[in-house]
């Protein structure tokens, strides 16, 4: 099966199934952690199947990584978390999205009900969602403009969803009370 991941991730956590992982890239760029989306990556190859990556890093171009039934594409996003999240992470969602457009696959799991859940619900209605957090008890929390943005961002996303998962029982909860 031809599965198709869209979040963070870092090469660095899947440098043992890369074929050209070259340290350099590793050591010029910063990339997120995002271990759940590689974790799930390396599993999926080693269950025999066919894994596209779709992740973004504080970078100038794209970075294109392969190995065997693994490819996985680094997209430049903006380092200003500030002009990410005013124009509600626009450059971030268009890139993603024309990437994943290009991309030939049989199912579609972006994990965070952001930037990486909004451009997969665009091409695919049936997108499986994998949801991290409680964005409404982190904007409860916090309370500032940033995690504001953040929030209305994962309240598209449950409004187009139909196949949300949470990583817990306890943030179930949240989504089903918090999320409306």
């Amino acid at each position: 099966m031809k599965i198709c991941l869209v979040g963070p991730c870092s090469p660095r956590h899947l440098d043992s199934l890369l074929n050209d992982c070259d340290d350099t890239i590793l050591d010029k760029f910063e990339f997120f952690s995002g271990l759940p989306v590689s974790n799930l990556a390396i599993d999926l190859v080693r269950l025999g199947h066919e894994v596209q990556i779709v992740s973004t890093y504080f970078g100038s171009h794209e970075i294109s990584l392969e190995g065997k039934n693994l490819r996985a594409w680094f997209l430049p996003s903006e380092r200003s978390h500030r002009k990410r999240a005013l124009s509600l992470w626009k450059c971030d969602r268009a890139r993603i999205e024309q990437k994943i457009r290009s991309l030939d696959f049989d199912v579609i799991h972006a994990h965070w009900t952001y930037e990486y859940a909004l451009p997969a619900l665009k091409i695919e209605n049936d997108a499986i969602i994998t949801a991290h957090d409680s964005p409404l008890r982190i904007l409860l929390h916090y309370r500032d403009v940033y995690w504001l943005l953040r929030f209305f961002l994962s309240f598209l996303v449950r409004i187009k969803t139909r196949n949300l998962f949470a990583v817990s029982h306890h943030l179930a909860n949240d989504w089903r009370s918090l999320m409306f």
